[in-house]
């Protein structure tokens, strides 16, 4: 479990709401120079400013007119390949929505196969200790990020958002599903790691509350997980979310 880096330069962007510093992009179909493994590097117009590491050529991710961006060009560049609109993301981690990409015609193209993968480890649960562990970004649930967990010897659970409740699920059926192993309470957040309310875990019998059970970011995992089993069963051991 990787910290936010703290020496990075001072200004108007204040870094401590970040939980998470690296993150990848892939899936791209026309800029593919810009698919590669991100980290925090400075501030560009007050939000996180993210530089490649593995690109083919050199790419820079910012903020930029309430979308977040990709250039070869830097920060405040208006010459983006890459972009995605969401004017109320604080962080690229939380963009939700389909990326554009620019074509050869410099038109913005839908490219739905493009997505910002991170990673997050739930952890602290013992009566769910199957549902702890690694869990992978590999989309969207009800305008949030959905995740897939990995490295899982048991059945495969996901980390999803219900916007109906406004709480966190940890389930095995997936996205929309109320029949869960644990459950955050209302948690209107735009990530799983900025999670500040209290989850709730099925001891056999009932839900109970368990303020040990953290979701954290694990940045080091980007270039070391495997991809998670496309083998998915249901796991016996699951209860509705209470009514109430």
């Amino acid at each position: 479990i990787s910290p936010v880096p703290s020496a990075l330069p001072t200004g108007c962007f204040e870094n401590k709401h970040l939980k998470a510093w690296r993150f990848r992009l892939q899936g791209a179909m026309i800029q593919t120079f810009a698919m590669g493994t991100y980290d925090l590097v400075g501030e560009c117009a007050c939000h996180g400013y993210f530089e490649c590491l593995d690109c083919t050529e050199a790419s820079f991710v910012y903020k930029l007119n309430g979308s977040w961006v990709v250039s070869s060009q830097g920060c405040e560049s208006e010459n983006m390949a890459v972009m995605i609109k969401d004017v109320d993301a604080l962080s690229p981690f939380e963009a939700i929505g389909i990326w554009l990409e620019r074509n050869d015609s410099a038109l913005f193209v839908n490219s739905s196969s493009m997505i910002l993968e991170y990673f997050v480890f739930l952890s602290g649960s013992d009566a769910q200790s199957s549902r702890m562990g690694f869990y992978k970004r590999i989309g969207d649930c009800d305008e949030r990020p959905y995740f897939q967990q990995i490295n899982s010897d048991d059945d495969i659970d996901y980390l999803y958002y219900n916007m109906d409740r406004s709480w966190w699920y940890v389930g095995s059926y997936g996205c929309g599903s109320t029949f869960v192993g644990l459950y955050s309470s209302i948690s209107d957040v735009a990530s799983p790691f900025s999670i500040t309310s209290s989850w709730f875990e099925w001891d056999g019998s009932s839900f109970v509350q368990n303020d040990d059970i953290l979701v954290s970011a694990s940045d080091n995992l980007l270039s070391l997980a495997p991809s998670p089993s496309p083998s998915i069963s249901p796991a016996p051991s699951i209860s509705p979310v209470p009514s109430a």
